[in-house]
């Protein structure tokens, strides 16, 4: 996890609304892009997929489907890893 800074707070308010607007596109690179940087800024996938729900969730025409392949994903990564996993993958 990234330093305790006191810009530490707005960093991730910034990265959360671009999140935000990325999963709200849909498009599949960039989501998995920013769940990347989530990560490395200690957000663990459950948070993340939680995130994700709660974005996709308003706002959306009534016809909006959340990619449900993102959402399994991120349970099948939490099951195939342990807590302590630092593969590429998971920023270790």
């Amino acid at each position: 996890m990234p330093d305790q800074t006191p810009f530490r707070q707005s960093r991730l308010d910034c990265l959360l609304e671009q999140f935000k607007a990325v999963a709200r596109g849909g498009d599949p690179t960039r989501i998995d892009g920013m769940r990347r940087v989530l990560r490395a800024e200690g957000l663990d996938d459950e948070r993340i997929t939680a995130l994700y729900i709660q974005f996709t969730m308003r706002d959306m025409p009534d016809d909006f489907v959340p990619q449900a392949d993102i959402i399994a994903m991120a349970r099948q990564d939490r099951a195939a890893h342990a807590a302590d996993c630092t593969c590429s993958r998971c920023g270790g």
